[in-house]
């Protein structure tokens, strides 16, 4: 073979090995999840178990891959530039787990936004994915090898990269940009938290973004080496980290807002002007529940001028929950 082992056999055992540490981490995820996300809605806790089932069946098929490499097929440097039945099948369980999450990333957007025309086009690109790689599944059974694969069949391959990417950078973008809306009208310690959450999910649209692109050139300017089969196996499981990170990342969050104090949503303020016969007298504002005896008998001598009811942070910190 043209390629020295390191740029085949070596790549993709090293990618298997990080894919199963990341799949270990989803798994404690999970656990944490299953204490965090008790409020949830039931829809969204089978969804979470079932993007974690996919990766577990995906873990041991790229294991199952590696059987066959190593093992099976020992000393066969040709069985690297064959299609194997385990990773095409864990190609596509990659997909439509990314997919998913995908698709779950544009119904958070429409929850902070409501504006369903971007979670339209997020979720047709999602659909699209997955179009495209069972459209590559079928050239797949025809092609000898990998590489023929590749070659004869670059526009898809091309697409399926470019479309995955391209859901992840307008995921981030419509998420970052109906959180500033947050950020302008809440107080200083909500847009810390806000501030917080957007550079959470800069940064995991970021990786995935980087990665899908990674495998692109690599696969393109490589065609002969299998390092992009090694990326493949990692990057299948980043998006289900992402998510359960982003969905118990709400109870730290929660956490730093009541530790610096920021307004709940069942907190109300109100402001009165001081009136000019008796402009020694301080005014309170009022937040207990007796407030309404209060203000009936001091609302001759006080007008109230402002009410603010903070709502915005349960808004952002609990989409995807059940009160959503």
């Amino acid at each position: 073979m043209g390629t020295s082992l390191n740029d085949t056999l070596g790549a993709v055992e090293l990618g298997i090995l990080i894919s199963t540490m990341l799949y270990g981490m989803s798994t404690i995820q999970v656990f944490s999840y299953l204490e965090i996300g008790k409020r949830d809605s039931r829809w969204l806790k089978l969804f979470v178990a079932s993007i974690w089932i996919l990766e577990t069946i995906h873990t041991a098929l790229i294991w199952v891959f590696l059987h066959s490499l190593t093992v099976s097929n020992y000393g066969d440097e040709t069985v690297l530039s064959k299609i194997e039945p385990t990773f095409a099948a864990s190609v596509v369980i990659h997909d439509f787990v990314g997919a998913a999450v995908q698709s779950f990333y544009a119904y958070r957007v429409y929850a902070l936004s409501h504006n369903i025309i971007f979670s339209i086009i997020q979720w047709l690109g999602s659909l699209l994915r997955i179009a495209l790689i069972l459209t590559l599944l079928a050239f797949a059974v025809q092609s000898p090898s990998l590489e023929d694969l590749v070659s004869a069949h670059k526009g898809v391959t091309i697409a399926i990269v470019t479309t995955s990417a391209a859901v992840d950078v307008l995921n981030t973008t419509m998420l970052c940009y109906n959180l500033t809306t947050y950020r302008r009208n809440g107080t200083k310690q909500t847009t810390r938290t806000i501030d917080k959450i957007i550079l959470w999910s800069v940064e995991t649209g970021l990786i995935t973004s980087l990665v899908a692109i990674a495998i692109l050139i690599v696969m393109l300017a490589l065609p002969q080496a299998t390092i992009w089969e090694g990326l493949m196996m990692i990057y299948a499981k980043l998006y289900s980290n992402s998510l359960l990170v982003s969905l118990n990342a709400r109870g730290s969050l929660r956490q730093i807002a009541n530790a610096t104090g920021t307004v709940g949503i069942s907190t109300i303020k109100i402001a009165y002007e001081q009136p000019p016969s008796r402009s020694n007298a301080v005014r309170p504002s009022l937040s207990s529940t007796n407030h309404n005896d209060i203000c009936s008998q001091q609302y001759e001598q006080a007008k109230p001028i402002a009410v603010h009811v903070d709502t915005k942070f349960s808004t952002v910190t609990d989409v995807g929950d059940s009160r959503c």
